[in-house]
């Protein structure tokens, strides 16, 4: 059996579009995979760091996709914790709205890493507003802590330059008084007895986006990439059809002979 070249072109149109579902698919598989291992904390819910005399804790409660505790310091991956709140419309950024908890995580800098230590003393997250790709490029990090120890926090953030202000036990202080910061913006605060509130501000970039686009892009992308190729399948069938009628009507038109054939 021969295949018509109008039906091979079809076909490569077939399998464009599902190469392009299959990839625009993907991600949303992926998410979803990462849903089905969150684990979920709450209050109550104590990250032990038996080596150091100290522990970890988070007021609000909420969830991750993995916690590893290495060298005396909590690593979360995926973190969200239940009081995040993120308004798009009063940043300017699509596709506007408010979101919260674990659906802030895709318009987040670090995408929900945190990694935290604490020596001699417990600490507990009472707040925290995570970097956004979004103006404005700042947020802050409140806790209290029982004990006189060493707390250490890594926001991972870029390697760029932040403005720092640190307030330990209600008071202001300046750097290298209670507390420092590495080149790669480690904040270790000593002497706190009692509550701290860590304030960070970005310096101006030109950052105006998300470097990894929530899932609802990825959906609308699909659904455009999608009706595109169906509107040219139809076109490109109807186009077919109208050539071969042609054909046949041309075939079918009695012929006239003149008197000299």
């Amino acid at each position: 059996m021969t295949i018509q070249p109008n039906r091979i072109l079809i076909l490569k149109l077939c399998a464009l579009m599902l190469a392009f579902t299959i990839i625009l698919t993907i991600p949303l598989i992926r998410a979803q995979d990462a849903e089905d291992t969150v684990i979920a904390f709450s209050h109550a819910d104590q990250f032990a760091i038996p080596n150091y005399n100290g522990s970890i804790s988070f007021a609000t409660g909420g969830s991750y996709e993995n916690a590893t505790l290495y060298d005396g310091t909590w690593h979360f991956a995926g973190l969200a914790l239940n009081s995040y709140t993120l308004n798009l419309s009063a940043r300017g950024a699509p596709p506007g709205g408010i979101v919260t908890g674990r659906d802030v995580l895709p318009y987040l800098y670090d995408g929900g890493s945190f990694s935290v230590s604490a020596k001699d003393c417990n600490v507990t997250i009472t707040g925290y507003e995570p970097l956004a790709h979004y103006y404005p490029y700042s947020g802050w990090l409140n806790y209290t802590v029982t004990g006189i120890g060493e707390q250490i926090f890594d926001l991972h953030f870029p390697g760029t330059a932040f403005y720092w202000n640190i307030t330990i036990d209600s008071e202001m202080k300046i750097q290298n008084e209670s507390w420092t910061q590495s080149n790669n913006n480690l904040i270790k605060v000593t002497g706190a007895t009692n509550n701290v509130c860590i304030h960070y501000d970005h310096m101006p970039t030109s950052r105006d986006g998300p470097q990894t686009f929530p899932w609802l892009l990825q959906v609308t992308t699909a659904t455009i990439v999608i009706t595109l190729c169906i509107v040219v399948f139809i076109f490109v069938i109807r186009k077919s059809q109208h050539h071969n009628k042609r054909k046949v009507s041309a075939a079918s038109s009695p012929k006239t002979f003149s008197a000299s054939e």
